[in-house]
């Protein structure tokens, strides 16, 4: 029987690099099972950053065993949605060492509650925007290839993910919100997918959460437009997407050369039956996910480069919304297909909507005087307003 008591003294020897008193110390803390996380938590003084990472390096073996022996425990279940997450939970429990008191379920239901505090109607746009707006999930460039990019507890607390695991947390958040968010299955990028009946849209996680139009893809590739818009439309299954999160994974610890985790995924992928996903052309694709991405975000302060005011983003959109007549009567008519800014204009009442290439950053780090500010802004620091969850209407 493991008894807590005893934690404080086994912390004292992690240090220690005698073999026998590495098994011992190794064979104490297993005896918690999952229970772990939650009782060093509770001690006076809970095990900081530097010795969580020597009790996951103790518990490495024993971690793998329990991730191989539980691996099956998804896969029978009835619901897709449901296989989705316990596979994820499953990688978050063993990527955090299976210390984390807090279940990815906790989390995403947090994410949920969040979000239903902010918003009177929950829709997927406004979902993304406050997913990668609001709480800013990205992705994550400094370190693409690590492990913890599949580990969905760290993608919420931290903010970075992969475009894979950015595409879960949203559809998982959704699920919670009745609201029915897919995953496409693109080579190299994968993005979710929302339908509005007939039709439907593409939503790049990585870069912001942007809404996407599938024809955009179909015209970048117009020798294989038939096989892009197949692949675009294809239904993907829990099975599928943990199929590649997988692969992800394999590909973070072959390049840290960590061979047993990777000897340990390999089995993981061999104990499902899907089949591996069909060869497709190489295409371009981070160029063509890139293109047209906003340069400027909300509560970013800016500076008009003809007209020389100044004012904070509220809000943009990735092409200009406005009608017609409003774009003919505008002297300088920049480019419709590009991101257009809401933008509330310094020591005025005034709000413009300009293009973007009419725009650049202002560095004064000086606030903005305007009456909406407080409306849509919820504080300041560093030369950057943070946006509260009020929606705004061009109007």
């Amino acid at each position: 029987m493991a008894d807590p008591k005893q934690l404080p003294h086994l912390l004292k020897l992690l240090d220690d690099e005698t073999s026998l008193v590495r098994d011992q110390v190794s064979r104490e803390l297993a005896a918690f099972g999952d229970s772990l996380g939650a009782a060093l938590l509770r001690l006076p003084e809970p095990p900081d950053g530097r010795q969580r990472r020597l009790i996951a390096g103790l518990l490495a073996e024993s971690n793998r065993e329990w991730l191989v022996h539980r691996w099956p425990d998804w896969f029978d279940l009835d619901d897709d949605g449901e296989r989705l997450e316990a596979a994820f939970s499953l990688l978050a429990e063993y990527l955090s060492g299976r210390l984390n008191p807090q279940p990815l379920s906790s989390l995403l239901d947090g994410l949920a509650r969040e979000y239903r505090e902010a918003e009177s109607e929950g829709t997927p746009r406004r979902l993304a925007r406050h997913l990668f707006g609001t709480r800013r999930l990205r992705g994550n460039r400094d370190s693409y290839y690590h492990p913890q990019n599949c580990n969905l507890i760290e993608v919420i607390g931290h903010g970075h993910g992969l475009p894979i695991s950015l595409a879960a947390v949203y559809m998982l958040t959704g699920r919670r919100l009745g609201l029915d968010i897919e995953g496409c299955n693109f080579p190299g990028h994968f993005l979710a997918r929302v339908r509005h009946g007939e039709t439907f849209s593409l939503v790049d996680c990585y870069n912001g959460g942007r809404f996407l139009d599938p024809e955009v893809f179909v015209r970048a590739n117009p020798n294989a437009s038939e096989l892009v818009m197949e692949i675009l439309k294809t239904p993907v299954t829990a099975e599928s997407m943990i199929h590649r999160a997988l692969n992800n994974l394999a590909r973070a610890q072959q390049k840290l050369g960590a061979a047993a985790d990777l000897a340990m995924v390999q089995t993981l992928i061999e104990q499902m039956t899907t089949e591996e996903p069909l060869e497709i052309p190489d295409l371009d694709t981070e160029a063509l996910l890139s293109d047209g991405a906003p340069r400027f975000e909300t509560g970013q302060v800016i500076r008009h480069r003809r007209y020389g005011y100044r004012g904070v983003v509220v809000d943009f959109d990735l092409h200009c919304r406005a009608d017609e007549a409003w774009y003919r009567a505008n002297p300088t008519q920049p480019d419709r297909d590009q991101p257009w800014y809401s933008v509330l204009v310094d020591r005025n009442h005034q709000v413009t909507y300009a293009a973007e290439t009419s725009l650049e950053p202002d560095d004064t780090k000086e606030p903005v005087d305007h009456p909406l500010v407080e409306e849509f802004f919820r504080d300041y620091a560093a030369g950057r307003y943070v946006r509260n969850m009020r929606p705004w209407s061009r109007g």
